[in-house]
């Protein structure tokens, strides 16, 4: 495996990790009507919109020029 594809790779599985704590923090907010559980949700919601954001102008690099620096 080469080094660009474990590092989509590697983004994309801290995606659905986001996601999964998203998921369970949300559980947990109805459960115990805690805040805190629902502002842990909402800080790993906006690190995955930006990890997202990561993985879309990586690919984008990656389509347009075949490699993942700046060229």
């Amino acid at each position: 495996m080469s080094l660009k594809a474990f590092h989509v790779f590697f983004i994309l599985i801290s995606i659905l990790m986001t996601t999964l704590v998203v998921g369970w923090s949300v559980r947990a907010f109805k459960m115990t009507n805690d805040m805190s559980h629902l502002g842990f949700g909402c800080l790993f919601f906006i690190l995955g919109l930006g990890l997202t954001g990561y993985a879309v102008k990586i690919l984008k690099d990656v389509g347009r020029n075949g490699t993942g620096g700046e060229s």
